[in-house]
């Protein structure tokens, strides 16, 4: 995850092909929204070729690049290094009180 402020680029999620569909994926989304809430991240980003349908059925909404906060847009991720055919993802994250994670 790269945070900019209020919002943030997931940049890499893998789970291993022999460890898919047993909970792996959505446990560690779960941390990193957890994570992400309690420094303050109100949106998270994503860009996708393989993987929309598991982040659809966690929350994520697909949007268009032009509506993603122009820090993220600067990124790496966005200029070059993700194709114009990866889908674009969202998911708005209720603001924490907790405190900082250890972690």
């Amino acid at each position: 995850m790269e945070r900019f402020g209020t919002c943030a680029l997931l940049r890499s999620l893998a789970v291993g092909t022999s460890f898919q569909r047993r909970g792996f994926g959505h446990n560690l989304v779960a941390r990193l929204e957890r994570d992400a809430q309690a420094y303050g991240v109100e949106q998270l980003v994503l860009l996708t070729e393989t993987a929309e349908k598991f982040f659809r059925a966690i929350g994520y909404e697909v949007i268009d690049r032009r509506l993603v906060p122009e820090e993220i847009k600067q990124t790496a991720e966005f200029r070059s290094l993700c194709p114009a055919s990866a889908v674009c993802m969202t998911k708005l994250l209720a603001p924490s009180r907790a405190g900082v994670p250890n972690g």
